[in-house]
């Protein structure tokens, strides 16, 4: 019979793993210190989520140093949850100025974070972003066509970070796109700096919509 193993057994491995345990407290400090909803605390939290994905790329940790982190403070690195917190990290020094204005919860503050600083910049001007902005008034901002009164038109946005997934998984979007490129009644549009990267085929070239 296969001894069952428990939550605490996991993590007291996990634990004896960790290579730098002093370190990954600290950083657990961090983020348990900054779990209130107010803005400039949320930037703090998502900072440390990035503080750590750049210590991992220099070799400073392991990934059994993050896997005791995150079990630490129960976040699970896999998420998408964690993969919005990175990105709002990676974008807080822009934030931090206008922490008055922004939003608190994080999934807007994602959506707010796949902005280009010239279009987060013309969105503050034209006072679009306040700390009332919800979810809905975001993606409606960034996708316009949403609003279209056709109730049977269906658009969606996908947002990822080119710079973080795998070749794997971009071959997989070039896949989904090869697919979806062979249906005459569905569009489908990339931004012109990210052609190149994501279009993979000339029969997709053909069929996708640059803009």
């Amino acid at each position: 019979m296969t001894d069952l193993i428990t939550v605490e057994d996991k993590f007291e491995t996990i634990s004896e793993k960790c290579a730098d345990k002093i370190l990954m407290d600290s950083l657990i400090v961090d983020y348990q210190d900054s779990t209130q909803s107010a803005v400039k605390n949320i930037l703090k939290m998502c900072k440390t989520i990035k503080n750590i994905d750049e210590k991992f790329k220099n070799k400073e940790i392991n990934d059994f140093d993050i896997s005791y982190f995150c079990a630490k403070v129960n976040l699970v690195r896999s998420s998408s949850t964690y993969r919005k917190f990175r990105k709002i990290g990676e974008n807080a020094s822009r934030f931090e100025k206008y922490a008055d204005l922004l939003p608190s919860a994080y999934t807007v503050l994602f959506q707010i974070a796949t902005l280009d600083s010239d279009k987060f910049d013309e969105l503050v001007e034209a006072n679009k972003i306040t700390p009332s902005l919800s979810l809905e008034g975001i993606k409606k901002i960034l996708n316009p066509s949403i609003t279209k009164t056709n109730s049977n038109e269906v658009s969606f946005r996908v947002v990822f970070d080119l710079d973080s997934i795998s070749e794997s998984s971009k071959e997989k979007i070039q896949n989904i796109l090869s697919d979806l490129s062979e249906s005459d009644d569905v569009e489908i549009y990339i931004p012109k700096r990210n052609e190149r990267n994501l279009s993979g085929n000339s029969k997709v070239n053909k069929k996708i919509k640059i803009k």
